[in-house]
């Protein structure tokens, strides 16, 4: 037995080693591996000086809460009775709560990779969960003395003081998505608010599919061509597609107007082209009688959508290019498609909201994706006012029923009679949309949400309120 002891001492010391060496890793709270390379953190080409350095526990890069957050713009508390951190930063509420990988970004659970950690008596958060909910940017490189954090802050949000009041309803309601408030042109609010898919939060400069609002640039390409005499609006349907049932009493009128009595909706199936949903229309019987009431029809886009590239020969995406978005320097619109480069749009999945499919449509009616800077040209002075002449816009923007439908817009008459509000919303898979423009205060409100759930046009309505409130 005294034989066999003898020849395990040495891993018997070996493991007392092994002890202490764990238990002095775990008390400096992984000062060693922050010294196992040297990091250096710029922040808006500034490097930062922090009393914490960062360092690196597990393969994740750990930054101090306070300085980080501080030096990124943002305020810090610490609420000992809820054992987190809350941070502050243009109006959204941060909070990290110690041991934990959830943050609450105003009252939405998102996922880092690690939870905090103390290190010597300070908060210390994986270098992501500060970057992300406070949209900044981190540019990740190696140089010969170890590695260089590049981090930029968040840029692209604007708050003024006299939007507030909508940044707090747009939080409460929920709202997902981009938003964006202006006054004759000037930005008054311009910000992203929850999960923009994969991880990630939405910003003001994402691209986002706008469903719905593309109707507009459907009706503002019609007018184009009209202009350019290669159609007319008072055309049958039958001119272009002879054997569309009852197309000598369709005009294209009618389904700028959606009142040709063509049915909401058709199915949709990815890959399907817009011949495909044509021929699909076709077999569809006539709703109403042509002319007789509104019908809002994505059928009768779609059929408009056709009727374009027979009239000029191109694509319905090249023409929408060369005579619509180019014209007007729109560089972050187009056609969408699966590869597209857009934020998630988000629905319900047994009572749990997540990412959704993908959106499917069909050209003319929401296959357009845009950003907040683009749809805020369109609906500007610069946008449709600019591309169609006085006659044509008067045209887009006269209301053809009950329902103050134009063509692509709706239009009601300001109480003042100071002037009018244009406006539209949409909806697709994950989508709620919405522009509206008060041509007599010079208003502006665009709503890209990426949720289901959400009504835009009360939603614009209650913005418009509450900028009025403010003195706007």
């Amino acid at each position: 037995m005294n034989g066999l002891n003898e020849r395990a001492l040495p891993f018997m010391r070996c493991f007392v080693l092994l002890l202490l060496c764990t238990a002095l890793f775990a008390g400096s709270s992984h000062n060693a591996l922050a010294q196992s390379g040297a990091i250096t953190v710029t922040v808006d080409g500034v490097e930062a000086n922090w009393n914490t350095k960062p360092y690196i526990a597990y393969g994740t890069t750990y930054v101090p809460l306070r300085e980080a957050a501080g030096a990124l713009g943002a305020t810090v508390r610490w609420n000992a009775s809820a054992n987190s951190a809350v941070v502050q930063l243009n109006g959204d509420v941060i909070t990290y709560k110690l041991g934990s990988t959830a943050v609450d970004v105003n009252g939405y659970a998102w996922q880092q990779s690690s939870p905090l950690r103390y290190v010597k008596g300070v908060l210390t958060v994986p270098l992501r969960g500060a970057i992300e909910p406070l949209r900044a940017t981190v540019k990740p490189s190696k140089t010969t003395a170890g590695t260089l954090l590049e981090i930029q802050s968040d840029s692209e949000t604007m708050l003024s003081s006299s939007m507030k009041s909508v940044d707090t309803y747009l939080r409460n309601e929920s709202f997902s998505g981009l938003a964006l408030v202006a006054k004759n042109g000037q930005v008054l609010l311009r910000k992203g608010y929850g999960p923009a898919g994969g991880g990630k939060f939405n910003r003001p400069d994402m691209n986002t599919r706008i469903a719905s609002l593309s109707k507009s640039f459907t009706a503002a390409s019609v007018l184009k061509l009209s202009e350019a005499g290669l159609l007319s609006l008072q055309d049958p349907v039958s001119k272009y597609i002879p054997d569309f049932p009852r197309g000598d009493e369709i005009t294209l009128h009618m389904l700028l107007s959606h009142t040709g009595g063509l049915r909401a909706n058709f199915t949709r199936t990815e890959g399907m082209t817009l011949q495909d949903t044509v021929n699909q229309i076709k077999q569809l019987t006539i709703q109403w009688e042509p002319g007789t009431r509104f019908q809002y029809s994505n059928c009768g886009y779609v059929v408009l959508a056709y009727i374009i590239e027979q009239a000029s020969g191109m694509t319905y995406g090249d023409y929408l290019e060369k005579n619509v978005l180019g014209p007007l320097g729109l560089k972050h619109t187009g056609q969408a498609a699966p590869e597209t480069s857009t934020i998630k749009g988000h629905t319900y999945k047994n009572s749990v909201m997540a990412e959704a499919p993908y959106y499917v449509s069909v050209e003319g009616t929401g296959t357009l994706y845009s950003t907040l800077d683009d749809m805020l040209t369109w609906n500007s002075e610069n946008g449709l006012d600019k591309l169609l002449s006085s006659e044509l816009l008067t045209q887009m923007l006269t209301p053809y029923s009950e329902k103050n439908y134009g063509y692509g817009v709706l239009v009601r008459q300001d109480e003042s009679g100071q002037g009018m509000t244009i406006y539209h919303n949409g909806s697709g898979t994950g989508y709620k949309t919405g522009m509206m423009r008060d041509t007599g205060t010079g208003l502006t409100v665009i709503l890209l949400g990426n949720r289901d759930g959400l009504d835009t046009v009360p939603m614009m309505d209650e913005i418009m309120n509450r900028a009025h409130a403010s003195g706007l």
